[in-house]
């Protein structure tokens, strides 16, 4: 088959393909049941069943309303697990890693493969695109890649881009800086972009909010037509609506600060991702040189964002209620926290979290603002999207 042209240009398009339901046939809300039965019955000499669940459970909860962009998903789960569960994870590491590499695969009779999806991925390895498996990233690397074994898809025959996993990433897609994310650990390709996935509340619509076009796949025959502008079909379908689409239509928009600040939310959590020693999948791993390099990087985006700050305090220098609410309604705790590390990544994030308090509040309170006022903090808004962009372009391109 030839390869996708856009308006006569051959190009690559990073596709951001969901997992479950998409590309695999499996119903969650029988088979977390079933997960964390299986779980909890082979550590069952170490921990009471009951007990391990109500922490599986709690521990899930606590990656869903994850916001910070410090500490991975596997970070907070452990923290709040194994705190419940009162077992060192020293003792535990051992036994997991054998529960998932031997027994979690005997939970594939609950799923089913997808031929339509073998197919469409095929098809997209086949034109040199850029795959993307953007699953929710609430499960460790291994039990991912066996689902996706499951599927017809194994890691071992797909040379994916990235697999989002829990102990890779900081965001769920309850999140939606959990999009942003992905492009930046991508290095911000500058190439036509779509998400692909059959939940219209997980895949499309927050992929949406992100600024991503997408392309909705679901379960069901019958079409909500309250959804009448999203792109909707079959895998099948997918390919031939490419062909007549504008490429404008299918890159990252940077039209709306509500979309704006999710990117650059997911900026700080892409260099925490880069240098993370405990990253599984395809991690760039930075040696001592680049190390340097990319310090000397995040603290001029540090200093950069001083001046970022000044210029939207100028706007908030137009509602004073403004500036009050941010000092009510934010908890100073976590800055604390950073400012202790004493590092150039949290020096950044600090900076970059007060930004987004200040942007947040003038977007809440923008009917004080005249209309050329809001084009114009919009404007310095997308600014900073695109420095942090190219920054991470250039960034990326010294990984070893």
């Amino acid at each position: 088959m030839p390869s996708i042209k856009l308006r006569g240009k051959k190009v690559t398009i990073t596709l951001l393909l969901d997992l479950d339901d998409t590309l695999l046939n499996s119903n969650m809300d029988e088979f977390i049941p079933e997960y964390f039965k299986l779980l909890s019955n082979n550590l069952k000499d170490l921990v009471d069943p009951e007990l391990l669940i109500k922490s599986l459970m709690l521990g899930t909860k606590q990656m869903f309303k994850k916001t910070s962009p410090e500490g991975s998903l596997s970070d907070v789960f452990a923290g709040e697990f194994y705190k419940l569960i009162e077992v060192p994870e020293e003792k535990l590491r051992s036994r997991l890693d054998l529960f998932y590499e031997e027994i979690f695969p005997t939970l594939e009779y609950l799923t089913s493969k997808k031929d339509d999806a073998i197919e469409f991925v095929k098809r997209s390895f086949n034109d040199n695109h850029r795959i993307v498996i953007a699953t929710n990233p609430m499960f460790p690397l291994k039990a991912v890649e066996h689902r996706l074994r499951w599927a017809g898809l194994a890691p071992e025959d797909y040379d994916y881009s990235l697999i989002t996993a829990y102990e890779d990433f900081h965001f769920t897609k309850e999140n939606v800086a959990y999009f942003p994310e992905i492009l930046g650990r991508l290095g911000w390709p500058d190439d036509p972009v779509l998400m692909i996935g059959n939940d219209l509340d997980m895949d499309i619509k927050p992929a949406l909010q992100a600024g991503l076009p997408v392309f909705w796949v679901p379960e069901q025959t019958v079409i909500d037509s309250s959804n009448g502008e999203i792109p909707v079909g079959k895998l099948d379908d997918i390919y031939p609506w490419l062909i007549d689409q504008p490429m404008e239509r299918l890159m990252f928009s940077m039209n709306k600060i509500s979309s704006l600040k999710y990117a650059l939310r997911a900026t700080p959590a892409v260099f925490h991702g880069w240098i993370n020693p405990n990253a599984k999948y395809k991690s760039h791993r930075i040696n001592s040189i680049d190390k340097k390099a990319l310090d000397v990087t995040i603290l001029k985006l540090a200093a950069q964002e001083i001046e970022n700050l000044h210029k939207a305090n100028e706007y908030l220098n137009l509602n004073t209620n403004v500036r009050a609410n941010i000092s009510e309604k934010h908890d100073l705790k976590g800055i604390a926290k950073l400012t202790a590390q004493n590092s150039p990544i949290a020096e950044f994030t600090i900076r970059r979290q007060k930004l987004l308090w200040t942007i947040i509040e003038i977007e809440e309170s923008d009917n004080s603002l005249n209309t050329n006022k809001i084009e114009e903090f919009t404007y310095l808004v997308r600014e900073i999207v695109q420095n942090d962009i190219d920054t991470i372009r250039i960034a990326s391109n010294s990984f070893v």
